[in-house]
C-alpha cells in the first residue's frame, strides 16, 4: 500500500512539473496567442447533440456560458442576442444557467440561475428537452454572429435596432412571479404618491477605478448633477431616483439632492477601497455578507424603477440597455456618448 501511495505521489508531482514546463514553453512559441484563441474558438463552437428520440419535430437551442463577471443585465442582453439567432433559424430557445457559472450561482446548489428570476423564453426547460433528438448548444460568445451583436454605437444610435431587441425582450424575457412581486413592492415603497421622477443611472466602482478597455466612458458625477438639475427644472420633476452600485456616488447625490433623492436600500461598494485592476464581480465574490440572489433582484428592481420615471439620464452600460429594452416612452432621455476607455 505504501508503495502504491509513493507511486501516486511521484506521478502527480511529475504531471504538475510537466504541465508547468509546457506552459512556459508555450509562452515562447511564435503565434502562441493565435493558437490559444483558435483552441478557445474550437472549444466554444456551436454543437449539435442528440439526447434521445423525443421531440423529433423540434430543434432546441440551449443558451448558456461560463461568466463570473457579468451582471444580470449583461446576462439578459446576451440571452436576447442568442434568442434573435434562434428565431432566425427556427430554433426554440432554452436558457441553461444551471450547468454554467455566473456571479449569481449558489455554492452547493444546482439551480438554473435563469429560472430564479425569469420564466423560460419559450416555456421549455432543461427537463423538457433532456431526451430530445435535436439539441443545439450555443456558441460560447456574447453573440452567435456579428449580425446579432447589440454593440455600442450601432445600438444606442440606431432606433430600429433598439426596437428590434426591445420586441425580443418584451416577447421572451418575462420575470417570474417572485421577481414581479419584489420589484412591484419596491415601486410601491419608493414611488407611492411621487409624481414627476427623473431617473439617473450612475455606473461607478470598477468603471471609474479600473477603466476597463473598450468599455464606455462614464460621465463624472458633477456633470450628471448639472444635467439633472436642468432637466428637473425644464420638465418640472419633483424627485430624482438613482440606480448605482457605488456608495461614494450615492453619498455625493444625497448631499446634493437631500430628501428629493430616491434610492433602493441595497448593497453598494466604495471605489476608494478598490484596486486599479479589480472588477466589481471580484469584490462581490470576496464579500461574505453578500446575498447573490438579493443582489440580482435589487439590480433588476433598480432598472425597472428607472423605466417608471418620466425622464432618464445615464451612461452607456448594460443596465442602460436594459432600460431602453423595457421602456420606449420617456418624455426626455439623455445617454452620454463619451467614447471608450483605452
Amino acid at each position: 500500500m505504501l508503495k502504491i501511495r509513493k507511486h501516486i505521489y511521484w506521478y502527480f508531482k511529475l504531471y504538475f512539473c510537466m504541465k508547468k514546463l509546457i506552459i512556459k514553453l508555450f509562452e515562447y512559441i511564435p503565434c502562441s496567442d493565435w493558437i490559444y484563441n483558435m483552441y478557445l474558438l474550437f472549444k466554444g463552437r456551436q454543437r449539435k447533440v442528440c439526447l434521445g428520440k423525443k421531440n423529433t419535430d423540434k430543434t432546441f437551442y440551449v443558451i448558456g456560458w461560463n461568466d463570473e463577471g457579468g451582471g444580470l443585465f449583461w446576462i439578459v442582453n446576451k440571452v436576447c442576442m442568442h434568442i434573435a439567432y434562434a428565431l432566425d433559424h427556427g430554433y426554440i430557445p432554452v436558457v441553461d444557467l444551471k450547468n454554467y457559472i455566473t456571479q449569481y450561482s449558489l455554492k452547493n446548489e444546482s439551480k438554473n440561475v435563469w429560472e430564479i428570476f425569469f420564466e423560460q423564453p419559450a416555456g421549455y426547460g432543461l427537463e423538457d428537452i433532456k431526451n430530445s433528438k435535436n439539441v443545439i448548444i450555443n456558441r460560447m460568445t456574447p453573440a452567435p454572429a456579428k449580425k446579432y451583436l447589440m454593440g455600442q454605437t450601432e445600438f444606442y444610435d440606431n432606433p430600429e435596432r433598439i426596437a428590434y431587441f426591445r420586441n425580443i425582450f418584451k416577447t421572451f424575457i418575462h420575470p417570474n412571479n417572485k421577481t414581479l412581486d419584489y420589484i412591484r413592492s419596491k415601486e410601491k415603497q419608493l414611488f407611492k404618491d411621487k409624481e414627476r421622477v427623473l431617473g439617473i443611472l450612475c455606473r461607478g466602482t470598477d468603471y471609474v477605478v479600473a477603466k476597463p478597455k473598450n468599455h464606455p466612458i462614464q460621465p463624472e458625477v458633477k456633470e450628471i448633477i448639472k444635467d439633472a438639475k436642468e432637466v428637473m427644472k425644464e420638465k418640472q420633476c419633483n424627485y430624482v431616483f438613482v440606480a448605482t452600485e457605488d456608495k461614494d456616488i450615492l453619498d455625493v447625490l444625497k448631499a446634493e439632492f437631500g430628501n428629493k433623492l430616491l434610492f433602493l436600500n441595497q448593497r453598494r461598494y466604495s471605489s476608494k477601497n478598490m484596486q486599479s485592476d479589480q472588477l466589481l464581480a471580484q469584490i462581490k465574490a470576496k464579500d461574505k455578507e453578500r446575498n447573490p440572489i438579493k443582489d440580482a433582484l435589487d439590480y433588476y428592481a433598480a432598472i425597472y424603477l428607472l423605466t417608471r420615471c418620466c425622464c432618464f439620464i445615464g451612461g452607456r452600460t448594460g443596465g442602460t440597455k436594459g432600460v431602453l429594452l423595457m421602456n420606449n416612452g420617456f418624455e426626455y432621455k439623455k445617454i452620454y456618448d463619451l467614447g471608450l476607455y483605452k
